[in-house]
């Protein structure tokens, strides 16, 4: 994940979801599954100015939707992932010679990953997502570009 801003960008290395479904989930393409993100960790953060961050993600659990076949193209599928209070994280990140201790929230409603099926399962493909409201430096972040991450989810999760 990187979020880009006005003064510094903020990376962090890898991020994780553990998905739980609350409907049926071997059916066709044309429907989706509902469920829920229960876990969601974030980590290897750091600014551009090599300063070291630690993410602690809240609001869990959010509502996730996951549908199938993506363009008629076999074996892919979206994952969408929302909140009403918002998806994100607290974020710290430590005193070094050159930057202070800074502290703040970063929080978007909505995110949609794409991902092809695979073991493991890993969204491959990024999106831009603009941070909805930010509090303290983390104000001047602006957009979020998701890479790659790996989920669990539960046995039998299939979207044919």
């Amino acid at each position: 994940m990187q979020f880009t801003g006005l003064l510094f960008n903020l990376s962090c290395s890898a991020y994780s979801l553990r998905l739980a479904a609350d409907t049926p989930t071997n059916i066709p393409p044309s429907e989706s599954v509902t469920g829920s993100v229960l876990q969601f960790l974030i980590s290897g953060c750091t600014t551009s100015t090599g300063q070291g961050c630690t993410a602690t993600v809240i609001n869990l659990p959010y509502t996730a939707h996951w549908q199938g076949t993506i363009g008629g193209e076999a074996g892919t599928s979206t994952l969408t992932i929302a909140d009403a209070t918002g998806i994100g994280f607290k974020l710290h990140c430590e005193k070094t010679e050159k930057s202070a201790t800074r502290s703040c929230t970063i929080t978007w409603k909505e995110m949609a990953l794409h991902q092809e099926n695979g073991t493991p399962t890993t969204i491959t493909g990024a999106k831009e997502i603009k941070v909805s409201e930010s509090a303290g430096f983390c104000a001047f972040f602006s957009q979020l570009h998701v890479g790659s991450a790996e989920i669990t989810i539960p046995h039998g999760f299939t979207v044919l």
